[in-house]
């Protein structure tokens, strides 16, 4: 049962919830967006075709190696038993790609926008219909 003493605290609190969710934007849950960021508004907009520090009319093709220590007894990214191999996340396109020019900012990649409610309890994406894969199969929830 609840001491009498917390009932004010408990309906201040409902009461608040309430308020807030009253008079929060209805727009922010229905906003689409191309970019999440925790600090500030992207750098970014919407429209944009690639990063500042990209290079669109670099030279194609070649060959990287790279260093990775240790070693690994699986090629699955998240292996239910053993150590998956170091740079695997690099074969996978993600919903979001993050920018190295910005701290905490994530950009639509495979997703075309992504929205959320003021409460953050869901998001929900939409994915871009040219994400296909290798095999040119359209990439599909």
């Amino acid at each position: 049962m609840m001491s009498r003493r917390l009932i004010p605290f408990v309906a201040s609190a409902i009461a608040g919830f309430a308020l807030a969710a009253a008079f929060a934007p209805a727009s922010a849950q229905d906003q689409k967006r191309h970019a999440l960021s925790l600090l500030g508004e992207p750098k970014y907009p919407a429209d944009y075709k690639h990063f500042a520090w990209v290079n669109p009319d670099a030279p194609k093709g070649g060959r990287v190696r790279q260093y990775a220590d240790g070693t690994f007894d699986s090629l699955n990214q998240w292996p239910v038993q053993g150590q998956a191999a170091a740079g695997l996340g690099l074969l996978y396109e993600q919903l979001f790609a993050s920018s190295i020019d910005e701290a905490s900012t994530e950009y639509a990649h495979l997703a075309a926008w992504a929205s959320y409610p003021v409460d953050y309890s869901s998001v929900t994406f939409e994915l871009r219909a040219e994400a296909r894969f290798h095999d040119g199969k359209p990439v599909t929830p």
